[in-house]
């Protein structure tokens, strides 16, 4: 009996065969687009602008919107250009959309990982789901992963990026968010949030 192409697909991924490591699949003629375009200098939507907040270790556990440090303890911020050319390098990294609620579409490749960026500490139960996903979505493979979420006037994705450094992640904060990606008007597909 033949398996359902879906079935079929669904293995292929599973087993690595049709995604990067420890992302979703970015489909072949999106990335050629990605790769042919060019990004303007000097960043998008205020993603470099440093609002002269120092880095904290603590997570934001109120007023989540508004101005953030320009840098997370133990990570790396990187640009829209940036991360455009590790997903055009086909690098293995995990993407992480921490959105409070998801938007119909996300970057490529990333999953939706609703309510991520709230708790109240970092040993609370929200770190350990994050923990069990974070193992499940890299497979054990490590690669670093890039967290993000609205912009850079939202806390949730410098929370979550506390979060992953308190695991040993390599993190890399895209500041810039879809905020960024959208302005930069860079390929988008359908987000669906993942169960967590």
């Amino acid at each position: 009996m033949m398996r359902p192409l879906i079935a079929v697909l669904c293995a292929l991924l599973v087993a690595g065969t049709c995604a990067r490591a420890a992302g979703n699949t970015i489909p072949p003629r999106m990335l050629a687009r990605l790769q042919s375009m060019v990004l303007a200098p000097g960043g998008y939507a205020d993603e470099t602008y440093d609002d002269g907040l120092p880095p904290t270790q603590k997570l934001r556990t109120a007023g989540l919107e508004g101005p953030t440090p320009s840098t997370v303890p133990g990570a790396k911020t990187i640009t829209t250009a940036a991360l455009r050319d590790l997903l055009v390098a086909r690098q293995p990294a995990l993407l992480l959309d921490v959105v409070d609620k998801a938007l119909p579409r996300t970057l490529p490749g990333a999953y939706v990982l609703e309510g991520a960026g709230h708790g109240n500490a970092l040993d609370d139960d929200v770190q350990q789901r994050l923990a069990k996903a974070l193992a499940e979505l890299t497979a054990g493979k490590p690669a670093p992963v890039v967290v993000f979420c609205q912009g850079p006037s939202s806390w949730l994705a410098y929370n979550v990026a506390l979060r992953l450094v308190k695991l040993g992640a390599t993190v890399l904060w895209y500041r810039g968010g879809h905020q960024a990606w959208f302005e930069a008007r860079l390929p988008q597909l359908p987000a669906t949030p993942a169960s967590w």
